[in-house]
């Protein structure tokens, strides 16, 4: 169930797509793209894009990549590339001629420039938008309680009170609120402004709706 494509060839040596497992959301995939036999680019399919989440066919919208291209871009200019898996070396797209966009590489000499290219960070709670599935994977394995629990230690990074548990699980139990919401709830909170935290991606291990 891989799923992918190349979008674009940009002017500045990079090769960007997309690639997910649909039966492994949370998974990203390592990537390579194939001009040929000559492997000219190799990555992780773990950045977020907007696009992706809100299409909604297309995992959590965590698994776009931008990969830096080994020669010339301008060499593969209409040049037939591949995306496969890199592992197992499985075809994900088959060849298709890459067509050369204009782009400006990325400066990234400022802290906060930094920090917004890094996809292991969730950058805005909407990022999250797009895990409806996983979250409901989540309740439907674990339970209303076990979710409730993991949201507040992800989110806030306590264990959850009574009153707070006890809310939300009723809330959630009758469908007054959605899985999504609740998170969004906790981000929006008082107590998560009064001391922010960097949460992490669904690609990383501090996810805390993955299921062993």
């Amino acid at each position: 169930m891989l799923r992918g494509h190349i979008d674009a060839l940009t002017s500045s040596g990079y090769i960007e797509g997309w690639a997910f497992d649909d039966e492994a959301p949370l998974q990203p995939l390592v990537v390579c793209v194939m001009a040929g036999s000559a492997e000219v680019a190799l990555g992780i399919a773990s950045r977020y894009r907007w696009d992706l989440a809100e299409d909604g066919g297309f995992g959590t919208g965590w698994c776009a990549f931008r990969l830096r291209v080994s020669g010339p871009a301008e060499a593969l200019r209409d040049q037939p590339l591949a995306l496969l898996e890199a592992s197992a070396q499985i075809e994900i797209q088959p060849p298709v001629a890459a067509t050369l966009a204009e782009d400006s590489d990325m400066n990234l000499s400022e802290l906060d420039a930094i920090v917004l290219a890094d996809p292991t960070l969730v950058h805005r709670i909407e990022q999250l938008s797009g895990c409806g599935r996983v979250f409901a994977d989540f309740i439907a394995a674990a339970g209303l309680e076990a979710f409730v629990r993991a949201g507040y230690v992800y989110v806030l990074g306590r264990p959850a009170d009574h009153a707070g548990m006890s809310a939300y699980v009723t809330r959630l139990g009758n469908q007054s609120i959605a899985p999504w919401d609740f998170i969004k709830e906790l981000y929006d909170s008082a107590e998560f402004n009064a001391a922010p935290r960097l949460l992490a991606a669904p690609s990383e291990p501090g996810f805390a709706f993955r299921r062993s």
